[in-house]
């Protein structure tokens, strides 16, 4: 039982190490991922779609929008926001899309491998000094707990790195993208500039001729 009453104790110590923080109405990013409680009790987790004035409108995970009016918001919470190079926020959603798991399943396989071993030994070291009917209990229990707890301990390792190369991605792709973006506006701005001088070329040129007309027409009077 005590094996048991460990694990559970090391899956909330666990569960509960993702950081959440509260945020103001006035704080909160497009994107973001939020949970909002109203006053009323109701609660909604989802992304920022628009900051209205005096409200937000809020995407499910079921697609359905939310309009949470400010001053009937008790609390906004939520993980801290992944940012881009611009400062853009890269939403949950888009991390997930990115994540493949390897990580996960492989930290998983390994880190049980380990714990298993790890486990077996300790109980195995703990059960000599018990009798013959809890010396089985120890063992079996203790290299089952240490396993399960070592399984979930190092899958958890392996989903934060897949997460972290997930946003590593997404940076990469968007940094590229603004690139393109920026090497294209600068294309447009060249090709406006030029535009722009050969207008003025083909101006200076209309007037060149206008005066050399002119001057034809006065030369072409003083004849007379």
């Amino acid at each position: 039982m005590k094996y048991v009453s460990l694990f559970v104790a090391v899956l909330c110590l666990t569960v509960g190490c993702s950081r959440r923080l509260a945020f103001r109405a006035d704080e909160v990013l497009i994107d973001q991922t939020v949970s909002v409680r109203l006053t009323s009790g109701q609660s909604v987790t989802g992304e920022i779609v628009s900051k209205e004035a005096g409200a937000l409108v809020i995407k499910d995970r079921d697609g359905q929008s939310w309009k949470a009016q400010a001053n009937a918001i008790q609390e906004i919470s939520g993980p801290p926001p992944v940012l881009d190079a611009a400062g853009a926020v890269i939403s949950e959603r888009e991390i997930q899309a990115h994540k493949n798991g390897k990580n996960a399943l492989l930290f998983s396989v390994s880190g049980g491998i380990l714990s298993l071993g790890t486990s077996f030994f300790l109980s195995s070291m703990a059960s000599r000094a018990l009798g013959d009917d809890d010396r089985d209990a120890v063992l079996y229990g203790g290299t089952a707990t240490g396993t399960a707890v070592g399984v979930l301990l190092f899958s958890r390792i392996g989903a934060k790195k897949d997460r972290q190369q997930a946003i590593q991605q997404i940076r990469r792709e968007r940094a590229v993208t603004q690139g393109r973006r920026d090497l294209n506006g600068e294309v447009k701005k060249r090709e406006h500039v030029q535009t722009e001088l050969e207008r003025m070329r083909q101006e200076r040129a209309d007037q060149d001729a206008e005066i050399k007309r002119l001057q034809q027409k006065i030369q072409d009077k003083k004849k007379k």
